[in-house]
C-alpha cells in the first residue's frame, strides 16, 4: 500500500511513500492524501501516474505508441555508422561500385590518410 500526495486540482501525483496513513504529513490545503493500493509498475515514477479526479482514483497514464517515422529515427544507426557500413560492404564487394563510386574514393582516401591507430 502506498499514499499519494496529490494536486487537489490537476490530479497531479506528486509524491508515493510506502505505507498506511501513519506516513502521510501535514500539506498545504492545495494538495491531499490518496491510498495507493496498487503496486508501482518498475520503472515508472510520480510523472506515470495521475489522479482521476471524476473516478477518485489514481490512474497510470498509458502514452500513446510514438509515429512510425519517428520511431525509426530513433532506431536506425547513427548516419555516419550507416555510411561506414556502406563502406565496408563495398569494400568486401557485397554491394558494387567500389570501382566507379566517387564517394567510395573520397571515403577511401580519407580512411587511408587516417588510418586508426
Amino acid at each position: 500500500m502506498y499514499q499519494a500526495l496529490v494536486n487537489k486540482y490537476t490530479g497531479t501525483v506528486l509524491q508515493f511513500i510506502k505505507g498506511g496513513s501513519d506516513v502521510r504529513f501535514e500539506t498545504h490545503e492545495d494538495f491531499m492524501w490518496v491510498t495507493f493500493m496498487n503496486e508501482i509498475d518498475n520503472g515508472c515514477a510520480e510523472a506515470d501516474y495521475k489522479f482521476n479526479l471524476g473516478l477518485n482514483e489514481i490512474q497510470k497514464i498509458e502514452h500513446a505508441a510514438p509515429p512510425y517515422d519517428l520511431a525509426r529515427r530513433m532506431e536506425y544507426p547513427d548516419v555516419a555508422d550507416q555510411l561506414d557500413m556502406l563502406y565496408h560492404d563495398m569494400e568486401s564487394g557485397k554491394v558494387p561500385g567500389k570501382d566507379s563510386s566517387n564517394w567510395y574514393s573520397a571515403v577511401k582516401d580519407v580512411k587511408e590518410n587516417n588510418p586508426k591507430p
